[in-house]
């Protein structure tokens, strides 16, 4: 297999453990913002969280919660014809100001202070999400609006009043971005060690992150008595954390995820009823091995690696190898490979065929340390 690093530049693609690889087709349905005094669906954010657009237009990125995508770029009367969608969200846009009347995208330029509407394209890095913007010029201040960004949809996701973002549809929990230092883990493990879930709200699956789901859908699949697992969600110290928890009638498990969606602590409940964390999930070595992997593709030295049987691999780790092999074996069969990290063993499986690649490290009692992938073309994400 002709090895690529993961750190090829190209347009950002995040392919492991997120809903797609390119933006979503789902239509959320017809736009419900509208301006001035434009009513929306107001849904209310959950502690912990805020808008994934920041305050203000000017600050989108400063949350933490999105990457932006390419260039902005500058709609003028020159790019008309515009598709169907854009036209609509350019139309759309001019209404948060007090252009109400505009109704074809020729007005709509003209309108615009300059004749110019700056269009930008985001990913929400936990959820793989994607939107787009539609900001412009009125008098001298800052209009516009924050649509999804899906194939067919004009639904807004947030509106630009002088500047200002207003009617957010979409929240970001706090702690993205943040790693979780020893203090904070250390509280978030005596918070359930005090309480468990008792008390604490429960999360639908569609609402968790991607590798919390994966959780929730192998504790599905493993269980075999019929019960759902069980999601919930808390905030320590300003931060939020997600629970996923085994419904077995013994053992029980739980697996704790920070904002970002990454598992920060393991702990099982033995069939004598003590409970323990799992000493293996250390979210600083988990980093440690994502960081090796990164500088051995980097210096196309993951093929200098030694080599691991599949046989030899952990039970969840031989899952992903042999669904591998089942989807592109024999013309791009899967390789395992054995990585030291801070003196433990790390299992690599890296399959990359003519679609991109995929990459999931696993620590040898079976737990998903980090799994990510991209586009042949595109940059790798975990």
């Amino acid at each position: 297999m002709t090895h690529r690093s993961i750190l090829t530049s190209g347009v950002a693609c995040l392919l492991a453990l997120l809903p797609a690889c390119n933006a979503p087709t789902t239509d959320p349905g017809e736009s419900t913002v509208s301006a001035p005094g434009g009513k929306a669906d107001n849904p209310t954010p959950e502690p912990g969280q805020s808008c994934l657009f920041g305050a203000t237009y000017a600050d989108i990125l400063q949350g933490g919660f999105l990457e932006e995508i390419g260039d902005q770029t500058v709609l003028t009367i020159a790019d008309v014809p515009l598709s169907d969608v854009r036209t609509a969200r350019v139309i759309a846009a001019l209404h948060v100001s007090t252009h109400t009347d505009v109704t074809t995208v020729e007005e709509a330029f003209a309108a615009a202070d300059g004749g110019e509407i700056n269009e930008r394209l985001y990913l929400d890095r936990v959820k793989g999400e994607y939107y787009s913007s539609y900001e412009y010029g009125a008098g001298d201040n800052s209009y516009g609006a924050i649509f999804y960004d899906v194939s067919t949809s004009t639904k807004m996701a947030a509106r630009i009043n002088d500047g200002d973002i207003y009617d957010c549809q979409v929240f970001g929990d706090a702690g993205v971005g943040l790693a979780p230092d020893p203090a904070w883990l250390a509280a978030v493990k005596r918070t359930y060690e005090d309480h468990g879930l008792t008390g604490v709200p429960t999360v639908a699956r569609k609402n968790l992150n991607a590798r919390p789901q994966w959780y929730y859908d192998h504790y599905n699949r493993e269980d075999g008595t019929g019960n759902k697992p069980t999601a919930a969600r808390f905030v320590v110290e300003n931060r939020v954390v997600y629970a996923v928890a085994d419904a077995k009638v013994t053992g029980k498990p739980v697996d704790l995820f920070d904002a970002n969606g990454d598992l920060i602590a393991e702990g099982l409940i033995a069939s004598g009823g003590h409970f323990g964390w799992n000493p293996i999930v250390d979210p600083a070595w988990f980093a440690a091995a994502r960081k090796a992997y990164e500088d051995l593709s980097e210096a196309n030295e993951v093929e200098n690696l030694p080599g691991a049987d599949p046989t030899e691999l952990p039970k969840d780790a031989r899952a992903a190898y042999d669904q591998y092999e089942r989807e592109w074996g024999p013309d791009y069969p899967p390789v395992a490979y054995r990585m030291d990290v801070q003196g433990k063993d790390v299992f690599v499986i890296e399959e990359s065929n003519d679609g991109g690649m995929f990459v999931d490290l696993y620590a040898t009692d079976g737990t998903m340390i980090a799994s990510g992938g991209c586009s042949e073309s595109g940059t790798f994400h975990w």
